[in-house]
């Protein structure tokens, strides 16, 4: 008996398994297919897979088995995203194959990934959703005005567009002397052809082209938004410290046919002492013997604090932080010290939240590892914001400018405590 009992509820749970898969069957077939971006309609090649802002771009799935006149109540929900509107819906049978076509088309302002919200409709009275797949919006090469690219060795990248962040700060770090170089690519971008260019040599410094690209490949490719290369470069300085690289002019043709002069503002890169031969040593003092004594003056300006001299500061900080009746004097002190050693303070508040530090001279990074691109470099002494902390990394604010730098680097300090 209980043999018999056992065998059917064998044979039932069998039964069941079969039911539930044929009714799962529909949507899994349903939630398979998945709306497909296919062109847009104003990229400037016309290839699949190229899709930019502000432009109309067409997703589509097909439906076996459906007849479009069975299908009603198209929801995009497209207020569920940001930066994303519907254009227009369509849908289309198809004798031929059997099926509708469901078509929309999405206009995005801005670059990034996107993942739709489901596309929700209704076929014979049932509520069904469409996935759309995920796509990649890039910025439209059209909408942009021309810009200067350059490319580092390491692969750090600065912009003639985006300049405001390198005035303070150096971009990147080198070694000095004539055996070690700071090697760069000068390109335009967003630009149907380079017209014309021009640069002026940097002072303390062995400055060459080291390759001249061809007219041939100054012309824009098929994308619009890709690099037009126009020279390769070497930078060799005999001084340590911070270097200025004179201003880059280039005239450009811009998308709407009009010719565009943009400027590479002045950036500065901090050369560290290297390890020279004899023979750097005696060009290194050549140069040195040539400067003149308001540029000895100069350049004596940019000493480096010592640790303790930065304890210190963080000490003032703190006190400034915690006092509430002679807040006016601590702060004083804190700015007085700052003004001797050189150092112009950007973090002034009246509430000290959080997580700060002082620079014993470190250098950011864009992301927390070793060989990664420098983002700059900040110079001992100088305040920093803490944002973010791992392992022996952290992230800092200075100015206008974050990234990743060695916790050793830096003297961390809270309202409370070191």
């Amino acid at each position: 008996m209980e043999k018999q009992r056992t065998k059917c509820l064998s044979g039932f749970r069998k039964r069941f398994l079969i039911l539930l898969f044929v009714a799962l069957m529909p949507l899994y077939a349903l939630h398979s297919q998945q709306l497909t971006a296919v062109s847009g309609s104003q990229d400037t090649s016309g290839a699949q897979g190229l899709f930019y802002t502000n432009t109309d771009i067409e997703f589509r799935v097909f439906l076996a088995g459906s007849n479009a006149a069975d299908i009603s109540a198209i929801d995009p929900q497209d207020k569920l995203i940001k930066n994303a509107m519907v254009r227009a819906i369509k849908k289309t049978g198809d004798t031929e194959g059997k099926g509708t076509w469901i078509y929309v088309w999405y206009q995005f302002e801005k670059a990034g990934t996107y993942t739709l919200p489901d596309l929700v409709i209704k076929e014979k009275g049932r509520t069904k959703h469409l996935a759309f797949k995920s796509v990649k919006i890039e910025e439209n090469p059209l909408e942009k005005l021309p810009r200067i690219v350059i490319v580092f060795q390491n692969g750090k990248r600065i912009y003639s567009d985006k300049s405001e962040s390198y005035k303070n700060t150096p971009v990147i770090s080198a070694q000095t002397g004539t055996g070690q170089s700071l090697k760069f690519t000068v390109y335009a971008q967003y630009a149907l052809s380079i017209n014309s260019s021009e640069w002026k040599l940097p002072q303390n410094a062995l400055f060459s082209k080291t390759k001249d690209y061809e007219s041939q490949d100054k012309q824009a490719g098929e994308t619009g938004g890709e690099l037009l290369p126009l020279a390769d470069f070497e930078w060799k300085s005999l001084k340590s410290g911070v270097q200025t690289m004179p201003r880059i002019k280039m005239n450009l043709t811009a998308f709407s046919g009009q010719k565009i002069d943009v400027i590479f503002p002045e950036f500065s890169v901090r050369f560290k002492e290297g390890r020279g031969s004899e023979s750097d040593e005696k060009d290194l003092h050549l140069f040195d013997d040539a400067f003149s004594l308001s540029e000895k003056e100069d350049s004596s300006k940019d000493f480096k604090m010592t640790a303790d001299d930065c304890r210190t500061l963080a000490l003032l900080y703190r006190a400034e932080a915690k006092s509430i009746i002679f807040r006016h004097k601590n702060a004083s002190a804190r700015r007085n010290f700052e003004k001797e050693h050189g150092i112009t303070s950007w973090l002034n508040r009246r509430i000290y939240k959080g997580d700060f530090g002082i620079s014993l001279g470190c250098t950011l990074f864009s992301i927390p590892e070793e060989g990664a691109s420098e983002v700059s470099y900040i110079k001992s002494g100088n305040a920093l914001e803490v944002k973010e902390k791992a392992g022996n990394w952290i992230y800092v604010k200075f100015g206008e400018t974050e990234g990743w730098c060695k916790k050793d680097e830096v003297i961390v300090w809270t309202w409370e405590t070191f």
